[in-house]
């Protein structure tokens, strides 16, 4: 069960407001007091009153009560509005999708068969009763509007949401975890034994804690990373016998046990997230889940952030995420019109790359603002020489290229790579890395990947079977520049001293030597030198790029090559979407 519409009306400072055509992943980005905080948390009085066994008052309109802990009119429903009524409403309209086996356990339980969306409203008045009434849809419409019980308990049966505020510590994660504990320890008051023999209580509740605990660990494990040691739970033996899930304290062992209320800001809040997500996902496995996610970056060290990121991927695989951010990093930038700019109360899908950098004060470069894709490569000279090679592999990269939605960022050396990468993600920029096979391409990418900046799903290598290092140069063909070498030193360097099983520049270097090669400071292909004839070759590249790359190892450029392709491609469905 998907949510795929939500509409709000009289709710706190919104007037009206429409969110259409929710993903999986929707992500809500604006400035402050914007109403982004107001969609989420009217999100989650909505859900909250379809997921409660709360009383219901059957009639012509269905009514169930509310808790005023998700709504309270007094605050909730517009200020200014309550002098003239004491009657108005907090109206919202929500539509489900369904799956195909959600339909045939729709018709089971209303006898109804549902051929569209579900389409309800929900109206939250001031004497704590919220009114439930299915939208009349099509034909058959009539009759499924006269079945609101059964298919108001359909969506409690199938449908569960976590809502994470943008306010997370150590209590609040405390509190999940309590009434998870208490959700298990309940299986004990149905034991004989538990009842009979009080001496076993310990022993009794010791594999229960271990696997809770267990299960939290793998949950922090995302977020904390390699650091955490252990997580272990344990109860107060003050009260044992008492509510036992009121006395849960968590000890977090990332080199230091120490309980999660004494751990910094960011600590708590990562594990807030993951604890409630991972209770959630624990307790509802059997239903669809929505999670409502407030500022997730909030107290997070940039670099866990891009943790964070992962874990949300990794989760709007099984879940639907709704998230509100001021954060760039965590926008869609390969499907913008999952992002809803918020303002003035309205949500609206995002155009553009452009104008989500616009609403989050995101300031980028022309060439890289503009771009769909930015190809991140070491140096100028490569740059030179893939702009005339994509265009010969490929006429929709020329077209890219020509048009600016493709374009370049130069390193200036791999070690720049982990800080290149963090600057063109902060400035929503989707990019691929094109890097040399050789130490300090390596290294550069570990690094990067080690940030979360870089994988091998956006990287390619100039990888060179039979070379144990290699550059761009290891691609081409030596044809192309031996007439250059000839004429610098004399010398063919498709031949000996130049065929030793190294990456380009020490093998070219190693043959001056052999050769005596040496300049008048006694040194060999000074760095400059060999910059400069890096250079020439990339200008010779751009001049025959036919005949630049070495057949045998032509299958490196044309993977990458299909790789862009791709990605270009999936960056202009998502725009269009």
């Amino acid at each position: 069960m998907k949510l795929t519409y939500f509409s709000i009306r009289d709710y706190r400072s919104i007037t009206s407001a429409e969110l259409v055509n929710l993903q999986t992943s929707t992500i809500l980005v604006g400035p402050n007091n914007e109403g982004k905080s107001n969609v989420l948390q009217a999100l989650n009085a909505c859900l909250t009153l379809l997921r409660s066994e709360r009383p219901i008052r059957a009639g012509d309109t269905l009514q169930l009560r509310y808790n005023r802990t998700s709504f309270d009119w007094s605050t909730d429903y517009p200020v200014r509005k309550q002098p003239a009524t004491k009657t108005g409403e907090s109206i919202f309209e929500l539509h489900f999708q369904l799956s195909e086996s959600e339909r045939t356990a729709f018709q089971e339980a209303t006898g109804s068969k549902l051929n569209d969306a579900l389409p309800i409203q929900v109206s939250f008045g001031p004497n704590q009763y919220a009114s439930f009434k299915v939208l009349k849809q099509g034909r058959g419409g009539v009759a499924l509007s006269k079945k609101s019980e059964p298919i108001c308990r359909f969506i409690a049966r199938t449908l569960d949401f976590a809502y994470i505020p943008a306010i997370r510590t150590a209590s609040a994660s405390l509190d999940v975890v309590n009434e998870l504990v208490s959700r298990e320890f309940r299986q004990l008051e149905k034991n004989e034994r538990y009842a009979a023999l009080q001496k076993e209580l310990l022993e009794l509740q010791k594999p229960l804690l271990e696997g809770i605990a267990k299960k939290l660990k793998a949950n922090l494990q995302g977020f904390l990373g390699a650091g955490l040691r252990d997580v272990t739970l344990s109860l107060d033996e003050r009260y044992r016998h008492q509510q036992l899930g009121k006395t849960c304290q968590i000890t977090v062992d990332d080199g230091t046990p120490t309980l999660l209320e004494r751990k910094g800001d960011g600590v708590q809040s990562l594990a807030a997230i993951s604890l409630m997500i991972g209770a959630l996902q624990e307790t509802g496995a059997d239903k669809d889940i929505i999670v409502l996610l407030e500022e997730p970056e909030s107290h997070l060290h940039p670099k866990a952030i891009h943790q964070l990121r992962e874990v949300l991927d990794t989760l709007r695989q099984d879940s639907q995420l709704i998230v509100t951010t001021h954060c760039p990093l965590l926008v869609d930038r390969a499907n913008v019109a999952s992002n809803l700019i918020v303002s003035r109360n309205k949500a609206t899908p995002a155009r553009s790359l452009a104008a989500l950098r616009d609403i989050l004060g995101v300031r980028a470069s022309d060439n890289l603002q503009h771009a769909a894709l930015v190809v991140v490569v070491e140096g100028p000279e490569d740059e030179v020489a893939l702009r005339a090679l994509m265009p010969h592999y490929s006429k929709k990269l020329g077209e890219a290229l020509s048009k600016g939605s493709l374009t370049f960022h130069v390193l200036g050396g791999a070690s720049k790579l982990p800080y290149a990468l963090a600057l063109l993600q902060s400035s929503i920029c989707n990019y691929f890395v094109f890097l040399d096979d050789d130490d300090e391409g390596r290294r550069g990418f570990a690094e990067a990947e080690k940030a979360l900046l870089a994988s091998l799903a956006n990287t390619t290598f100039t990888k060179c079977l039979g070379l144990p290092e290699a550059e761009f140069e290891d691609l081409l063909s030596p044809d192309l520049y031996a007439a250059h070498f000839m004429s610098r030193f004399s010398l063919d360097v498709r031949n000996r001293p130049f065929d030793e099983k190294q990456k380009w520049s020490k093998r070219i270097r190693r043959g001056l030597e052999k050769a005596g090669k040496s300049g008048g400071s006694g040194s060999v292909w000074p760095e400059k030198d060999e910059y400069e004839d890096k250079r020439v070759i990339a200008e010779l590249v751009s001049k025959f790029p036919a005949t630049a790359i070495h057949p045998a190892r032509e299958e490196v450029i044309k993977l990458f090559i299909a790789t862009l392709e791709a990605k270009l491609a999936s960056l202009s469905a998502g725009r269009s979407v």
